[in-house]
């Protein structure tokens, strides 16, 4: 172990505390009024109406979710899939050997082939540092104010993206519209609305606006100059996949009526 502040100390594991197996609690055993939370190696699997621990608790992963740290400020019942610690020596804060435990990362002492799981042996070997009792409850209180930064940052950064999606579609929604390029059409000349356009299979055809269209057109947002809203049935035919199982015009699918997509794209604007 490299060189420790002045006045702190070290030990095994073993020699702080003990690592008490978990009891086992079915599901069906539980009381789901109770008050008293039920600790797996995830973390918490239900409630009950009686404890297991004797105060605040540190709960250790054995098989599952290895070397997974939990903690409980008051009494719980830990399972069958973990390790539990309820006594603390020298008035040690649980909560700062609970930081100290998720900082060793002990899901790395897994040593099992066929199971995984965590030996209880393996963990207790371990060789810590241990500060003045005064200096691990200033510990405590400075990792506290800095984790409470930690997760407001972190729900910011859960919003970016939702907030990218949103940008993503007022973008696509903008060039779409003809607002994206509106500097660039004030510099350049465009055609007159009704000028030929790409019409089916890459052919030049001159549409103009079916009654159809202009009926559909009539409660559609303003466009710029020379665009115009024009059905998408002009410009090709929508197909339906093929999925072999189902057949085409089964009246369980369509009520009766299999109507080709085609047909309806005739009233789509673009």
């Amino acid at each position: 172990m490299s060189e420790l502040p002045k006045g702190w100390a070290t030990s095994m594991l073993s020699g702080l505390f003990a690592f008490n197996y978990g009891k086992g609690l079915i599901q069906e055993k539980r009381n789901p009024k109770g008050s008293i939370k039920v600790y797996g190696s995830n973390g918490v699997v239900g409630v009950h109406d009686n404890a297991v621990t004797k105060g605040p608790t540190i709960i250790v992963g054995r098989k599952g979710s290895v070397g997974k740290i939990h903690f409980s400020p008051e009494r719980c019942w830990p399972i069958d899939t973990a390790y539990f610690i309820d006594q603390f020596p020298c008035n040690f804060p649980p909560n700062y050997w609970a930081f100290y435990l998720k900082s060793l990362r002990l899901g790395q002492q897994d040593k099992s082939s066929a199971i995984h799981g965590i030996s209880r042996e393996d963990i207790c070997k371990i060789e810590v540092p241990i500060p003045p009792l005064a200096e691990q409850r200033r510990i405590v209180a400075k990792l506290e104010k800095l984790l409470e930064k930690v997760d407001a940052s972190q729900k910011r950064l859960a919003k970016i993206p939702i907030l990218l999606k949103r940008f993503r579609q007022s973008v696509l929604a903008a060039a779409c519209s003809g607002k994206l390029t509106a500097d660039w059409r004030s510099a350049n000349s465009a055609p007159p609305q009704g000028q030929d356009h790409p019409g089916k299979g890459g052919r030049e055809q001159k549409i103009g606006a079916s009654r159809r269209d202009a009926e559909a057109a009539e409660d559609l947002p303003e466009l710029p100059e020379s665009w115009q809203w024009i059905g998408l049935g002009h410009y090709g035919r929508c197909f339906r996949g093929r999925f072999s199982i189902r057949p085409r015009n089964d009246p369980r699918y369509f009520d009766g009526k299999c109507q080709s997509r085609s047909e309806t794209a005739e009233n789509w604007p673009v």
